[in-house]
């Protein structure tokens, strides 16, 4: 029997060494005087060595004497074998000699009659010796004498369950299962009864009886998740939980699936377990090994139509859902999403009390059942196999349920293509509004305000000469020109509506409509002809003879129809004899004459002059010609600095510059900008900080931090741009290598986002999150560098201090839930731990020890450091268990890296589980 066998076997009867006995047979006999042994050393092999020599004394034919020298070497022999066994020495000699000591015990007659309450822990010791020796039949022969002699022992319940272990090794279940279910009679909560009960439904489930294996089952789940929850357990737990589920799924599998769960439910006295769920989770996963999809889909769907209201329903009905997908069951699995969106509707019973964002895999969910639902009936639309009514009703819930999503808008423009589709104009036309206009700005506004213009025209030829139709149309046009006023589409509708508009006979707006078209560039000459003419005959109508006089001018200037030449010239002779009239009749000569010297000639130092150089200004800023309005504005700027319309120059002096590209002019012009009394909050704070941006783009860090810290110190709101402004400072403070600055501004983030509030942010607490770590690393390494020199009782406590600060300021780090940050700090509190055993185990031997002295003052290093390094291990196995989750970044790789070094016989290797029960001491 190898090393290795003998010491599982001796692990098993850990329990063993629990067992107390008395000091001498006396101690514990009937009565009479007892003569005493020569007290033994204190050495444990001495002492054996000397009840040994004892008993070769013809002083040991002393009864007394000679029955407390055995117990006792009896006892010292398999203490001497677990030593051995520990160590990786041959254990046989001192097993033989304590099994041949116990045995001799209990063949004594004497102790038959006098010391009958002896005779258990013998026994027990005897049942240890040959297990540790290997000869399992005997240990199992020497329990079953020890239960059938006295069964109400206190040794009987771990005698009957080693029994049943033994039994269940060799196959013979019923023999096992009365074993397990005398270990239970006995003590049903001792330290075997788990394990006992676990074992017991294992034995049922060998024999096949898996109505009667559920109890056990059952039993030992509820023991380990009572209060609890999976995600809790450790692995051991974890694995005897799965182990449970998986046997009981099997056997509802094999009796009818999830009815015999309901079945099993409803038999059990009293409410529910609040595991039952987990029971149709588990066949469920179980079919889904098996591929049987449909049986699958069942499992799940029972736990939600039994429980509705459930917080794991719409998890199970969601692996229904998907349960039927993998098995391309696809009518099914539109059934089952219709069916999930009818049950977890948003506005349902299911979310009442419920925080829609704590269950954000819920609304995922319900979102994809609606958009697959949706795209499916459009589908079928579209080729011709369904109605459009059901398709609509899927993208109404869908606008219902989430009308704030981002994809909002896209639903909303499918759903107005749908109604296009099948011949809804009016419906369309406002579904295509709604998407263009209800949602901001988003990439398919452009679009559905453009369809909604194509929906309202097709209407008005549909209604020829109906001026509501025309009206609407006009809208829709105007809306589209104001929105999206960059749209290579926008000038045609800009035209039609102008056109439109002169018609109806709002001439106002058509001349309006037409400047819109003439102030792009780039416009083709009959458009602009077109566009012209609108506004001159919009002008003259309506008195404005000037601005008439002016588009015919430049209509005569345009290649146009020359057909309509002579009609133009007339109305512009009209218009600027019509001015001339006016002034004449007014007796304003000079003003008369003034439209034909025009202003700037006569009086260059008008107000109109300052005027119309800002209108000049303005234009080249309108016609995007951007170095040109810049210095057009900086040229009003120094003519008339304190004119009224000097801060718009400015805001528009910036923007030239910022559009121009001149970064280096730009950004001080933004900071004037900034500082307008007279401009909206807003203006000044967007621009100080696109003058920070300017700075940095250009190379001006300097500038560029002091606009940042301005920005702070005037606009401390709104929380988020003072938060990144922040970081901004803190990375500048590193690209300059100034660690002081930095840690300053890190602390401030920290400080920012624990004063937020409400308006604390996943973006807020993220760079707090890095900042604490950060801030914590010199903490660890200030504990790291310091040695533990002698003496201890001086360095190891100043050690210890920098120890919890680190660990402290590490834990705030992880504290703010930010997964990257908790794993590297995880993983730094490991180390922590480690330094702290690799510290003790590392640091100087105090001077003058003897070789006895200096092996115990190893020993107690060893004690000490022992603690640091299992903590250690168990938060590197916390951190690497989070891979389990999805989560597996360097610093859980790290982990696991560690984990390898640290405990190789468990991390460094692959084991094959077996099923046998294994009770560590």
């Amino acid at each position: 029997m190898s090393v290795g066998a003998v010491l599982l076997a001796a692990s098993l009867w850990s329990f063993g060494r629990a067992a107390p006995a008395p000091a001498t047979v006396a101690d514990a006999g009937p009565a009479g005087t007892v003569a005493s042994a020569p007290p033994p050393p204190a050495d444990p092999s001495a002492a054996a060595e000397a009840y040994a020599a004892f008993l070769a004394l013809p002083a040991a034919a002393d009864a007394e004497m000679r029955l407390t020298a055995m117990r006792r070497l009896a006892d010292l022999r398999l203490e001497a074998a677990e030593l051995a066994l520990m160590e990786g020495h041959s254990p046989a000699a001192d097993l033989d000699e304590a099994i041949r000591l116990y045995r001799g015990l209990l063949a004594d007659p004497r102790i038959r009659r006098e010391y009958s309450a002896w005779r258990d822990h013998w026994s027990y010791q005897l049942a240890r010796a040959e297990a540790m020796a290997g000869r399992d039949a005997a240990a199992e022969a020497v329990l079953l004498d020890l239960v059938a002699a006295r069964p109400d022992s206190a040794h009987a319940p771990e005698a009957w369950f080693r029994i049943g272990e033994a039994r269940f090794m060799a196959r013979d279940w019923f023999a096992a299962q009365q074993a397990y279910l005398a270990t239970l009679s006995i003590d049903a909560a001792g330290p075997f009864a788990e394990q006992a009960r676990y074992k017991l439904g294992w034995t049922l489930f060998k024999q096949s009886l898996h109505a009667e294996s559920f109890r056990p089952f059952a039993a030992v789940i509820e023991g380990r998740l009572a209060g609890s929850d999976l995600e809790s357990l450790d692995q051991a737990g974890r694995e005897l939980v799965d182990d449970s589920f998986r046997a009981m799924s099997i056997g509802f599998a094999s009796l009818e699936g999830a009815q015999s769960v309901a079945a099993w439910l409803d038999a059990q006295p009293g409410p529910a377990p609040d595991w039952s769920w987990l029971a149709y989770a588990r066949l469920g996963e179980l079919y889904l090994e098996q591929q049987r999809w449909t049986d699958a889909a069942a499992a799940f769907t029972a736990w939600s139509t039994r429980q509705p209201l459930h917080a794991r329903a719409p998890e199970l009905q969601g692996r229904a859902v998907d349960a039927l997908l993998a098995g391309e069951f696809s009518g099914e699995a539109l059934a089952a999403m219709a069916e999930f969106s009818e049950r977890f509707s948003l506005h349902g019973k299911w979310w009442a009390g419920r925080d829609q964002f704590a269950h954000q895999a819920v609304r995922e969910r319900l979102k994809l059942s609606l958009d697959t639902l949706a795209a499916h009936c459009h589908a079928a639309v579209q080729q011709g196999d369904g109605g459009a009514g059901e398709a609509a009703h899927w993208y109404r819930r869908w606008l219902e349920e989430f009308p704030t999503d981002p994809e909002a808008p896209r639903r909303h423009f499918l759903l107005a293509e749908l109604y296009s589709f099948d011949g809804g104009l009016e419906a369309a036309a406002e579904a295509f509004w709604a998407a263009a206009y209800g949602y901001g700005d988003h990439e398919l506004a452009a679009e559905a305000g453009f369809a909604a213009v194509l929906a309202r025209r097709d209407l008005a030829a549909a209604l020829a000469g109906d001026e509501t139709a025309d009206a609407a149309l006009v809208v829709a046009a105007l809306a589209f020109s104001d929105g999206f006023p960059a749209d290579p589409r926008a000038m045609d509708v800009e035209l039609e509506a102008a056109e439109r508009l002169m018609r109806l006979g709002r001439l106002d707006a058509a001349r309006a409509a037409a400047g819109r078209v003439l102030v792009r560039e780039q416009v083709p000459c009959e458009a602009r002809a077109t566009a012209l003419l609108v506004s001159a005959h919009s002008a003259f109508d309506l008195g404005l003879y000037a601005d008439a006089e002016a588009d015919y001018q430049q209509w005569l200037a345009t290649p146009a129809d020359s057909g309509l030449t002579g009609e133009v010239k007339e109305r512009l002779a009209a218009s600027i004899y019509r001015q001339g009239q006016e002034a004449a009749m007014r007796e304003e000569h000079d003003a008369a004459v003034a439209h034909y010297a025009r202003v700037r000639q006569a009086v260059p130092d008008s107000p109109i002059a300052a005027t119309g150089r800002y209108d000049a200004a303005a234009l080249l800023f309108s016609v995007r010609r951007w170095e040109h309005a810049a210095d057009a504005y900086q040229a009003f700027l120094e003519g008339w600095p304190e004119h009224a319309l000097a801060g718009d120059a400015s805001v528009s002096l910036a923007a030239a510059l910022v559009e121009s590209g001149d970064d280096a002019r730009a950004a001080p012009a933004l900071v004037n900008v900034s500082r307008l009394a007279g401009e909206p909050e807003a203006v000044r704070r967007g621009a100080l900080w696109q003058a920070a941006e300017l700075y940095e783009k250009s190379g001006d860090a300097a500038r560029a931090e002091q606009a940042l810290r301005e920005y702070l110190a005037r606009f401390p709101e709104p929380f988020d741009a003072a938060l990144e402004a922040r970081h901004r400072l803190v990375e500048a403070a590193g690209r300059r290598g100034d660690l002081g600055e930095r840690r300053r501004w890190l602390a401030a983030l920290v400080d920012a986002h624990r004063d937020a509030g409400e308006a604390a942010t996943q973006r807020s607490r993220t760079l707090a999150a890095q900042a604490t770590l950060e801030l914590a690393l010199p903490a660890v390494e200030q504990f790291l560098a310091l040695p533990l020199d002698p003496p201890l009782q001086r360095s190891v406590p100043e050690k210890a201090v920098r120890m919890r600060t680190a660990l402290g300021m590490l834990g705030e780090a992880a504290g703010y839930g930010v997964e990257e940050v908790t794993t590297e700090a995880a993983f730094r509190m490991a180390e922590l731990y480690q330094g702290m055993a690799v510290a003790l185990l590392a640091s100087a031997r105090p001077p003058g020890l003897d070789e006895d002295a200096l092996e115990q003052y190893e020993l107690l290093l060893e004690e000490q450091a022992f603690p640091f390094e299992e903590d250690a291990i168990a938060i590197h196995e916390a951190n690497a268990a989070r891979a389990r989750d999805g989560l597996y970044d360097r610093w859980v790789i790290a982990s696991f890296e560690k984990l390898a070094e640290l405990v190789p016989a468990r991390w460094n290797r692959q084991e094959a589980g077996e099923n046998v029960v294994e009770l560590r001491r």
